[in-house]
């Protein structure tokens, strides 16, 4: 369901009625814009981009309870909004998930600083992903990526959330968390969602983790190897070498390279282009990702 903008004269929008944010305060001192483009997520629901106001808004089920959070640009801060019960500590630890300023990219940059074409990227501070309030809502959003257009893509996410969401103040609606999307049958899911093929798959991925055969949030713990990780993500239903690439990215491992159709298209000649990102070591993905832009 697409969130309602301000220009619509919604309940999300600039109305006298509009409540007072219960949470109001500077989270990051950074560019919001830049993070917001690096990828397709924010054009996701419950993601909605202002692109004049630089403002993000989304929702989520912060300790069972559904929050309405935007993030905009003040000043060199991102300031951060909150509607709905959270504590201030929990919403935090969401909100600094999305904006992922506390990723070193030192080494990155020092990379991109040796060759001409990405030098940009370094100068920029490129490098950092938009990601989801939660690792689930990334996977989630990842599987919804694969062998469909990205209009087909937004098209399942719309139906998921507005299926299966949380109400969340303003209007909003929460992504759904595994335990919702465990007790809807395959067949009902895939009608609803339009996940088609994939809704058996995202069932039983939730299942695995509300029997707590699958802990997603593990794969960002730093004692947790690459290796690992890498060989979970693999093993789940619905996943294969794309996806995987994908969501350990967003788990902050950039080992794995995105290949599909569009790097194939990208690179015709798939051993040079494999030797070619080699050199970037643990940095393969964002030097592919980011080296699209130069």
């Amino acid at each position: 369901m697409a969130n309602i903008s301000p220009a619509d004269g919604g309940p999300d929008g600039n109305c006298p009625d509009r409540p007072a944010p219960a949470h109001s305060y500077p989270a990051a001192r950074t560019a919001l814009e830049p993070l917001v483009n690096s990828h397709g997520w924010r054009t996701l629901a419950p993601f909605s981009w202002d692109q004049d106001g630089l403002r993000l808004k989304t929702a989520v089920v912060i300790s069972g309870e559904a929050v309405a959070i935007d993030l905009s640009q003040s000043g060199p801060h991102v300031l951060a909004e909150a509607w709905g019960e959270a504590g201030r500590r929990e919403l935090d630890a969401v909100i600094q998930r999305m904006l992922w300023c506390d990723l070193d990219l030192d080494e990155f940059h020092v990379r991109c600083r040796r060759q001409k074409r990405y030098r940009a990227v370094a100068e920029c501070g490129d490098g950092r992903l938009l990601r989801s309030p939660t690792l689930w809502e990334d996977l989630v959003k990842v599987l919804a990526t694969t062998n469909i257009s990205w209009s087909g893509t937004r098209a399942m996410t719309d139906r998921l959330v507005a299926a299966l969401g949380e109400p969340a103040p303003l209007g909003r609606t929460a992504f759904p968390g595994p335990d919702i999307v465990a007790r809807v049958p395959t067949d009902e899911l895939a009608a609803r969602s339009g996940f088609g093929y994939r809704a058996g798959s995202l069932r039983r991925i939730a299942q695995l983790v509300v029997e707590g055969r699958l802990d997603p949030d593990s794969w960002e713990r730093p004692d947790r190897s690459d290796g690992a990780v890498a060989r979970e993500i693999l093993e789940l239903p619905g996943v294969g070498p794309y996806a995987q690439a994908c969501i350990m990215a967003l788990c902050g491992r950039f080992c794995h390279l995105p290949i599909d159709s569009v790097f194939r298209a990208r690179h015709p000649d798939a051993d040079a282009a494999l030797r070619h990102y080699r050199s970037w070591g643990r940095w393969k993905y964002l030097a592919y990702w980011f080296g699209r832009k130069t």
